[in-house]
């Protein structure tokens, strides 16, 4: 997409989308026909509960100017300290973040800037509340198969 300004010129930034369910009971069909809407050019998508490599893929392609869409601030990480991280990672790109169902989260706003802030300090006080697993136990469940063996490292 190209954005054009008297003072600045054009500038070309592609608009990603990001697609994600965690259940296999659930399908992405809504979630890429909205995205496809707006004018997204490509979209990643997550259709598992495991580690998502398309999220990596997505924040390897950012470049500055290009825009982050989500169907909802849900959809794009499974706590509010991973949303956190990843939304960081987009502005830090200098790329903007647009949830559709939550403009007040949209990091192009002055508004969701001031709002992603908050967010981050919630992100905070809910890291804080999550007890560590003791070593022990991680190791049980590493050995066990389980990617989730100690969610806190």
């Amino acid at each position: 997409m190209r954005f054009c300004d008297a003072d600045f010129g054009c500038i070309i930034a592609v608009i990603y989308g990001y697609a994600r369910v965690s259940t296999g009971a659930q399908d992405l069909t809504s979630q890429l026909a909205e995205l496809k809407a707006v004018g997204c050019e490509k979209i990643f998508r997550k259709n598992d509960r495991r580690p998502s490599a398309a999220c990596a893929k997505l924040m390897k392609a950012l470049a500055p100017d290009d825009v982050v869409t989500v169907t909802r601030i849900d959809r794009l990480a499974r706590s509010t300290f991973d949303l956190f991280g990843i939304v960081k990672r987009i502005v830090d790109a200098k790329a903007q973040f647009r949830p559709l169902a939550e403009p007040w989260a949209d990091t192009g706003t002055s508004t969701g800037r001031l709002m992603i802030a908050v967010l981050g300090g919630l992100a905070d006080v809910e890291r804080d509340l999550i007890p560590p697993v003791p070593p022990k136990a991680a190791a049980g469940r590493r050995s066990a198969g389980s990617i989730w063996a100690d969610h806190r490292n």
